[in-house]
């Protein structure tokens, strides 16, 4: 910066100082600085903590949301449709049971088991000379599932999910357990195999043209007793329940069963006000399902997010992704060999995010929570034993008794008015500035100190 450049700004500043209208300016240095501190406070709490969470009472006309469900069956693959690839690939008698066994149980991969996938030298045999890469797992397993919702047959013969004389809706979806079926849950849609994998949305059986097909069961005080099964599965299935506004974790199965689970549950929901819904993310400290941040899913939830922090975990530790991710950012697909020595070893490290076998590291997720949400209590639980026998498939019931006598709601108690009316109250307060001085003072500094410094004076 030049000499006369300074000097020209000495000037002007000289002439403010003079000419402004705000009387004993040089002896609100101090005051100003107050001001300053204080707005800039304001202004962090408009940005970063303007909601709160309240707590509601009038439970009286609530509709309260049944907590959701999603069931893994553990023989995943169709039989039809693997006598049909193993003739059509040319696969020998003396091959098929070590390809079957390799796929099967590869399919049935997770975290917490991917040292029992079972290798072979004669599966490893097929996969060379049928050219299957690690990319084409998920691909080759999902050409290989076939979808119980849809499945040949009666109703009685597929997956589905009654309510009394209705009927909620059951999508296969992709998991970190492999392909599963979720039920009464907001977006499993945007979760589906078929439109993660081939971008489709999912298709209802024909059957559920002629009958009320719900996505989620609400319950409320005049309604009593509501319940749902979730059925049809013919092999052992794991269980996994959760807020209908989120998705499964895999590190909280509720547990393995040939038979049939009850749950009886409380669900007490968070719900946010209309007027927080308009608010910036960063004030309200939570994501809608449409405001997704994430690489791998179009949606967001806390769980999805947490997934997406295991995915990252997995890829700095072992340089690759398992294969039931939908691969959409290109990162390297392990092979099975990978998935066996490398992931057992940082099992507690990916499904806890603490492991105390290696220097007692601890990875913390970034991810908020969601706006919409329900927090899921078991009241009751036990296993139906002869259900199987009896319905000739396995599942789940879940039962809803109680309702909440309390919800939460985030409302927003700092608004961009209440944030102007602080800086107004602060800078009369401290320094008995109004409008006008501001107004001033933006005139001095943009417009006049722009003609005073190409020399205009008058």
């Amino acid at each position: 910066m030049t000499s006369k450049t300074v000097n020209a700004i000495k000037n002007f500043v000289s002439e403010f100082l003079s000419k402004s209208g705000i009387h004993g300016f040089f002896y609100v240095g101090g005051a100003l600085y107050v001001t300053i501190m204080f707005t800039l406070e304001s202004w962090h709490r408009y940005l970063y903590a303007s909601t709160v969470v309240a707590i509601e009472r009038d439970h009286y006309y609530w509709n309260t949301s049944v907590p959701a469900l999603t069931i893994c069956p553990m023989k995943r693959l169709s039989e039809d449709r693997l006598d049909e690839y193993v003739k059509r690939k040319g696969i020998k008698d003396d091959e098929k049971q070590a390809f079957v066994d390799f796929i099967e149980s590869l399919a049935n991969s997770t975290y917490s088991n991917f040292d029992k996938i079972k290798n072979s030298t004669i599966a490893d045999a097929v996969l060379q000379r049928l050219k299957i890469e690690p990319k084409h797992y998920l691909r080759l397993i999902y050409e290989l599932t076939e979808d119980l919702t849809i499945k040949s047959g009666d109703i009685d013969n597929k997956v589905r999910n009654r309510n009394n004389q209705e009927f909620i809706r059951v999508t296969q979806i992709l998991t970190e357990y492999g392909i599963c079926y979720s039920t009464n849950n907001f977006f499993t849609y945007n979760l589906s195999t078929a439109y993660l994998l081939d971008n489709k949305m999912p298709i209802d059986d024909d059957f559920y043209l002629n009958v009320k097909l719900n996505n989620v069961r609400y319950g409320n005080l005049f309604d009593g007793e509501v319940t749902y099964s979730f059925i049809g599965f013919k092999t052992p299935i794991s269980i996994f329940m959760h807020s209908p506004y989120e998705t499964m974790s895999v590190a909280r199965s509720v547990g393995y069963t040939q038979e049939a689970f009850e749950f009886e549950t409380l669900s007490i929901e968070i719900i946010t006000s209309k007027e927080t819904r308009e608010t910036f993310i960063s004030q309200r400290g939570c994501r809608f399902h449409w405001e997704s941040n994430l690489t791998h899913y179009k949606v967001y939830s806390k769980n999805l997010c947490i997934s997406e922090c295991r995915l990252e975990l997995a890829y700095k530790h072992c340089k690759c992704i398992p294969h039931f991710y939908s691969n959409t950012a290109g990162k390297p697909v392990c092979n099975y060999k990978q998935l066996k020595t490398c992931f057992p070893q940082y099992k507690t490290l990916f499904l806890e995010f603490q492991d105390t076998d290696h220097g007692d590291e601890k990875v913390t997720c970034y991810c908020l929570q969601n706006c919409l949400d329900s927090n899921v209590i078991v009241e009751n639980f036990k296993v139906l034993e002869g259900t199987k026998t009896l319905l000739g498939s396995s599942g789940s019931i879940m039962i809803m008794k109680r309702y909440p006598l309390v919800r939460f709601q985030r409302e927003v108690i700092f608004t961009l008015t209440d944030f102007f009316v602080s800086i107004g109250g602060t800078a009369g307060f401290f320094i008995g500035c109004s409008v006008l001085s501001v107004i001033e003072i933006i005139y001095f500094f943009s417009l006049r100190f722009f003609w005073f410094f190409y020399g205009y004076r008058n």
